[in-house]
């Protein structure tokens, strides 16, 4: 019995040496084969990414144009981040006084809100009274809404005066005017 097994035991030997070998082996090959699969998964995933950036290169100058385009557009709408808040308020105010007198309101009274955040544009505001005919405050309002930077009506309120025009025979209102502005934040 001891000669077999020493007679066997360099083949067993071999043989676990083999089987461990092929096990080593087969770990490395399962390991990169996981490599090769996430390689391959992430190239997957940057492939899109890549194709956009590589399109977004081709179109740049068209891009370009366009943002330039926009923020030309944006000055017809918007008040310039150049001018502060607190001017744009005084200004946009004052330019609603001159508008209602130049259709014949008279100005009761006027009060300018303080600027707030709305959608990534600053807000800003003033409240006018406004004492006339429904004929000026139409005219009024069809003025405010020619102004380029755009000046909006965010409300209107209208009341029949109760001390009537002396002169007039039309009824007087009193109208309250909310006119907004959107100013560029950067």
């Amino acid at each position: 019995m001891n000669a077999s097994l020493v007679r066997w035991r360099p083949h067993l030997a071999v043989a676990t040496f083999g089987v461990l070998a092929l096990l080593v082996v087969g770990a490395m090959l399962s390991w990169s084969w996981q490599a090769y699969r996430s390689a391959l998964a992430q190239t997957g995933t940057l492939e899109p990414r890549y194709a956009r950036l590589a399109g977004l290169v081709r179109a740049e100058k068209s891009l370009q144009s366009a943002l330039n385009d926009a923020r030309a557009r944006l000055g017809a709408l918007a008040i310039s981040p150049a001018v502060a808040a607190s001017k744009a308020g005084a200004d946009q105010q004052q330019r609603g006084r001159e508008l209602a007198e130049a259709a014949g309101l008279e100005v009761v009274a006027s009060q300018i809100f303080p600027p707030r955040m709305d959608e990534g544009l600053e807000r800003i505001g003033s409240s006018l009274t406004l004492e006339g005919t429904l004929a000026q405050v139409q005219a009024f309002l069809f003025a405010v809404g020619e102004q380029s930077p755009k000046m909006q009506i965010a409300a209107l309120t209208l009341q029949p005066n109760t001390r009537r025009l002396r002169r007039s025979t039309a009824q007087s209102v009193l109208a309250t005017v909310e006119i907004i502005q959107f100013r560029v934040v950067e």
